[in-house]
């Protein structure tokens, strides 16, 4: 037997995906079983629908909350000149 979980809205998922750093492609493999264990009226989107409907929007909110994070802050930028052996 399964626990039913919550995941929130559809920005939930695909933050869990990117910040785990998974492919969105692997929602389309759970999709049964998110649909089956999660609570989200039995629509959870594909990753197509995902990457063009979602991920520019939590981009642009990521964005947002590091120029409300550094807002008024000093900022020190540092470059590494050691070139990168594999280009």
């Amino acid at each position: 037997m399964y626990n039913v979980y919550h995941i929130g809205s559809k920005t939930h998922i695909l933050e869990a995906f990117v910040i785990a750093d998974i492919l969105l492609e692997k929602v389309n493999k759970l999709q049964k079983w998110l649909c089956e264990n999660c609570c989200e009226e039995g629509f959870i989107p594909k990753s197509d629908t995902l990457r063009h409907e979602y991920l520019s929007k939590l981009f642009e909110n990521h964005v947002d909350q590091l120029k409300e994070y550094f807002c008024d802050k000093r900022v020190s930028i540092i470059i590494d000149e050691i070139t990168d052996s594999r280009a």
